[in-house]
């Protein structure tokens, strides 16, 4: 599979020169080899001269491409243990997602549909804090209804 860079620097006579490469004696191999990258490499700057634009991906001109789908780009061109390893750098970024998405659905939420919550913060005057403070003093020692309260004795 070729990337753009490389439609753009291998023209088909290069790859017939290539396939042909291992039929020559090891010298002249040597040589076809870099006489076919300098061709290459004057193919790209040739590019590159008459063109005003870069090699883009797809889309790629109206926004920056997000690192999934440049991760997703770049595994094509991987085997083995490089595709596993872009496999979980990709689901890492996905759990970041839903991270991100849980965090901003959790702060956009607001306990307005409930009695006392009105504001989105926990009430402090109803009635279940109002019993509790009652059968609960705050820094009491007393005991409650009559019976004393025992840790451990």
């Amino acid at each position: 599979m070729f990337t753009a860079i490389d439609q753009v620097a291998n023209q088909h006579h290069l790859q017939l020169i290539k396939a042909a490469l291992p039929y020559f004696s090891t010298n002249t191999q040597a040589s076809l080899s870099v006489c076919i990258k300098l061709m290459e490499l004057r193919n790209i700057l040739t590019y590159y001269q008459r063109h005003d634009s870069c090699v883009q991906a797809c889309g790629s001109e109206d926004a920056a491409p997000s690192m999934t789908e440049i991760l997703e780009d770049i595994r094509n061109y991987c085997e083995g243990d490089d595709q596993t390893l872009i496999d979980q750098m990709l689901q890492m970024f996905q759990m970041l997602e839903l991270y991100s998405m849980l965090a901003q659905t959790s702060s956009d939420l607001t306990f307005s549909g409930f009695p006392g919550f009105g504001n989105g913060t926990a009430p402090e005057n109803t009635d279940l804090t109002r019993a509790t403070d009652d059968a609960c003093p705050p820094n009491s020692n007393e005991p409650i209804n009559g019976k004393e309260l025992s840790y451990g004795k």
